[in-house]
C-alpha cells in the first residue's frame, strides 16, 4: 500500500511538471516586419501561464539553433536587435532578449522550441507572410493579425465552424521616421523622412516637433512649403499624405533661435491626425564656430585680390616711380617715402652745393 502511494505521488508530480513545461508555447511570430527591416524587427514571442525557468532552453528557426536562459513569467520576445525593436514597439525591455534568429518571408518555415533536455516543447509552421502582419496563436489555431508583442493576441475576430475568419481587420496605420545623424546641427536646417503605412484613399494631416528630453518645451519649427514660412511644429501640415497604401515625405526642420545654444539628446514627436503620438530620441549636434569662419575665408581673400588699387604705387628702396605716375615732387596723393628714398633724392643737391663751396674757397685763395 505504501509503495502504491509513493508511485501515485510520483506520477502526480510528473504530471504537474509536464503541465508546467507544456504551458510554454510559441505565441506570436513576426517574420516580415514593415516598421523596420528584418534584421531589426523580426521576432518570436513565447508565452506561459505558469512562470518557468528556461535555463538552457533552445529555439530552432531552420537556419539557426540557439540556446538561451530566461525566467519566463508571461511573455518573452526574441529578436535580432533589441534596441531597435524596443524603439519601434512599445515593449518592456525586461521581456526582450537578443538572439541571431532568421525567418523566411515567402517560403515555408518552422520554429521549434526545445527544453533543457532537448525535448520538443512546441513548434509552429507557416507557408507565407504578409508585410507588417504577425502570425498569432488563438485557441489552438493560428491567424494573421496586427502585431501585439508583449500583449494578449488579437483573437477577437469571429470564426465559422471551419475555423475561417470573416472580414479581416483593416491593417493598422502607422508611421516611421528616419534622418541622417550628421545633419542634425543646431543653427542649420535639416530634413527628416516620414514614412506612412497602410493609408486609405484619403488625405492625412501630420505634425512633427522636437522637445527637450526632460520636459515638454517645444524647441523646433518646421518649414511650411505652401506658405513659404517657418511655423511651430505644433501646427498640422495639411494633406501631407494623400493615400492610398504607403507614402514617404521629407520635412524640413530647424531649432528655434531662442535655443541656438542647445545641443545634446532631445525627443522628436510625430503624429498623424486621429492617430497615436510617436516619439524617438534625436541628438542635436553643436555648431562649430570654426566652420563659420572658414566659410568666410574665400570671400575675404577674393575681395582682397579683386580690390582696385587707388593712389600711386610706392616702390621702396628705388629712386624711380612707375612710369604711369607724374613727377614725384608734384604728387599730392603720396602717402609714404622711405628714408632711403629721401637720402637718394637730395644727395645730388648736397654734392652740388659741396662742389660750389670748394670752388668758392679756391677762388678766394687765388685772389689772396
Amino acid at each position: 500500500m505504501k509503495k502504491s502511494w509513493i508511485i501515485l505521488v510520483g506520477l502526480f508530480t510528473l504530471l504537474i511538471m509536464i503541465s508546467l513545461i507544456s504551458s510554454v508555447r510559441v505565441n506570436e511570430v513576426m517574420a516580415n516586419p514593415s516598421r523596420c527591416d528584418d534584421n531589426h524587427c523580426e521576432y518570436i514571442e513565447l508565452y506561459t501561464d505558469n512562470p518557468t525557468n528556461l535555463t538552457d532552453w533552445a529555439i530552432n528557426t531552420g537556419t539557426n539553433n540557439i540556446s538561451f536562459n530566461f525566467y519566463l513569467e508571461d511573455y518573452l520576445i526574441i529578436t535580432r536587435n533589441k534596441d531597435s525593436f524596443i524603439n519601434n514597439f512599445s515593449v518592456n525591455e525586461d521581456k526582450v532578449i537578443e538572439l541571431v534568429i532568421g525567418l523566411h518571408n515567402t517560403n515555408k518555415d518552422t520554429i521549434f522550441l526545445f527544453n533543457n533536455n532537448s525535448e520538443l516543447i512546441d513548434d509552429f509552421t507557416y507557408n507565407d507572410t504578409t508585410a507588417g502582419i504577425s502570425w498569432q496563436y488563438c485557441s489552438g489555431n493560428w491567424f494573421e493579425r496586427n502585431p501585439t508583442p508583449g500583449l494578449p493576441n488579437n483573437c477577437t475576430t469571429e470564426q465559422d465552424d471551419n475555423g475561417n475568419t470573416g472580414d479581416e481587420e483593416e491593417p493598422e496605420i502607422y508611421l516611421e521616421i528616419d534622418w541622417n545623424d550628421e545633419d542634425i546641427i543646431n543653427g542649420q536646417e535639416f530634413e527628416v523622412e516620414i514614412k506612412a503605412f497602410n493609408l486609405k484613399d484619403e488625405p492625412y494631416d501630420l505634425k512633427i516637433w522636437i522637445e527637450f528630453k526632460e520636459n515638454d518645451t517645444v524647441i523646433s519649427d518646421r518649414y511650411d512649403a505652401e506658405g513659404e514660412e517657418w511655423k511651430s511644429g505644433r501646427y498640422y501640415i495639411e494633406d501631407l499624405f494623400e493615400g492610398d497604401g504607403n507614402e514617404t515625405e521629407d520635412i524640413k526642420l530647424r531649432i528655434r533661435e531662442d535655443y541656438k545654444d542647445f545641443y545634446g539628446r532631445a525627443k522628436i514627436f510625430f503624429k498623424i491626425e486621429n492617430g497615436e503620438e510617436n516619439d524617438k530620441y534625436i541628438d542635436i549636434l553643436e555648431k562649430e564656430e570654426e566652420d563659420e569662419k572658414d566659410e568666410n575665408i574665400p570671400e575675404v581673400l577674393e575681395s582682397i585680390q579683386t580690390a582696385p588699387i587707388t593712389g600711386s604705387v610706392i616702390k621702396l628702396g628705388t629712386s624711380k616711380v612707375s612710369t604711369e605716375t607724374e613727377d614725384i615732387k608734384t604728387q599730392d596723393n603720396i602717402v609714404y617715402e622711405s628714408k632711403t628714398e629721401l637720402i637718394k633724392k637730395y644727395a645730388i643737391y648736397g654734392f652740388a652745393l659741396l662742389c660750389v663751396g670748394i670752388c668758392v674757397l679756391l677762388g678766394f685763395k687765388r685772389l689772396s
